[in-house]
């Protein structure tokens, strides 16, 4: 027979005086019979709790029996999680396409009647935001545009947390702020998205809104100077190192253009690893140092240097000719104002010097340059003639060419799509018009 609820271990109207020995009903057992019927007494769990070795789950059991299982209410769950599933998926497809082909306004509608795309982390495997998406293509319309809708309409309330509250209303520029800075699993940020695709225009949107160019991501502590390095963005490193704010031109005793990874590697060494003489001449207009060197030999599997590399040693492992005489002309042009000594003479942790780094490699022409107290004019005849600052002058020709052209291109399919709307819509009485003509000019026929 099942058992009521609340009923013990040993069940109601059985005297087993199991607790203390005697068959009092505070006792061992948890009932009496009275005239043949059994009588159920209270019992004083406060005083007297309850062994947990001795419950079994017919608590658990006789719960659920009582509460009851409903087939509908489950159904009806699952049915509503799939709509919203659905709906959502929908959403993330149609946001996806209309920022992949610049549409601003199907993009912000869709922000409109789907606001948790503002804080959706599934755009891809990582975890990217929505600002790390419209970073990676260098929308900075749409990103300006997102930026004040969400002035206007905040996220849902699930995603304000209290650090972004004042006074019980959502603080939108933290929130804005918030966004701007957004990480995904691998700690990258959009700005580190940017750099690393190339778009400088990105960054300067960025950092004019309070983007943190200091942040770093969980692969080797990089930032996003080290990522436009990296790639060969000189573009990037003169839109960082530009439209840096001043209060994060230096913390801690350390400027943002030595900034270093985990393994101690600044821009420079990412620059040259990269053989972009573009990238090392930005860097060092910006006063980079060339004598810093890494602290530990891993963590940068496409980085192999002992510790202690300076960015000539680097230039002599993989024989990078145009770094290394960018680095020495800079050298002897601030060599008063530096105050360092010859870097040639500098030695890594095997207390090697450049010149015998290029010796060994074989790399005969730059083991003449880096032979210390050595004439570095020499090297002119392996530099590139062109200046960086005609280089970047085209690439921004360039690149506001290709904007143009786009824009005229996105201009075009909407005026298109307005004018196939219109005849869509009218297009029954067109029908009409055409229909009733010919029905007249048959008519005069005959």
């Amino acid at each position: 027979m099942q058992a009521l609820p609340g009923a013990g271990a040993g069940g109601i109207g059985r005297n087993n005086g199991s607790a203390s020995g005697s068959g009092s009903p505070r006792g061992g057992g948890s009932g009496t019979e009275c005239g043949g019927l059994p009588l159920q007494l209270p019992t004083e769990r406060s005083d007297h709790p309850r062994d947990p070795s001795e419950d079994n789950g017919d608590d658990l059991v006789e719960e659920k029996i009582q509460r009851g299982f409903s087939l509908q209410e489950w159904w009806e769950k699952t049915v509503a999680s799939s709509k919203l599933y659905l709906e959502r998926h929908s959403a993330v497809k149609h946001f996806l396409h209309a920022t992949k082909s610049g549409d601003t306004g199907s993009a912000l509608l869709c922000l409109a009647n789907q606001p948790f795309l503002l804080a959706y982390h599934t755009f891809a495997k990582d975890g990217d935001t929505v600002w790390h998406l419209l970073a990676e293509y260098g929308d900075t319309s749409l990103l300006s545009a997102l930026t004040n809708f969400c002035k206007i309409h905040p996220p849902p309330k699930r995603f304000h947390k209290a650090k972004y509250m004042t006074g019980g209303r959502v603080d939108r520029d933290a929130m804005i702020l918030r966004f701007m800075n957004a990480t995904n699993r691998l700690k990258q940020t959009p700005l580190m998205f940017a750099a690393y695709h190339g778009r400088d225009e990105v960054i300067r949107f960025l950092l004019r809104n309070g983007a943190d160019a200091w942040s770093k991501d969980r692969c080797g502590s990089r930032s996003a100077l080290h990522y436009a390095s990296m790639r060969g963005h000189a573009a990037c490193v003169h839109a960082l190192l530009e439209a840096l704010p001043e209060s994060q031109k230096e913390r801690n005793g350390l400027r943002y253009v030595d900034v270093q990874s985990a393994s101690g590697f600044t821009p420079l060494h990412f620059g040259i690893s990269v053989d972009s003489l573009q990238v090392t001449r930005a860097l060092l207009a910006f006063d980079a140092c060339i004598d810093m060197f890494n602290v530990f030999d891993a963590g940068e599997f496409w980085l192999s240097c002992v510790t202690r590399s300076t960015a000539l040693h680097l230039c002599a492992i993989s024989n990078r000719i145009y770094c290394a005489g960018a680095i020495l002309h800079y050298w002897e042009q601030n060599r008063v104002a530096l105050k360092l000594e010859d870097p040639r003479l500098w030695r890594d942790a095997k207390g090697r010097l450049p010149v015998e780094i290029a010796q060994v490699k074989g790399h005969e022409a730059l083991e003449k340059a880096l032979v210390p107290g050595a004439d570095v004019r020499p090297l002119k005849q392996y530099m590139p003639e062109i200046s960086d600052s005609v280089v970047l002058r085209l690439k921004a020709i360039a690149a506001q060419v290709l904007k143009e052209q786009m824009v005229a291109s996105i201009k075009e399919a909407e005026e298109f799509m307005k004018l196939l709307g219109t005849y869509q819509q009218h297009g029954r009485v067109f029908a009409r018009r055409a229909y009733d003509a010919q029905s007249v000019s048959g008519g005069c026929r005959v």
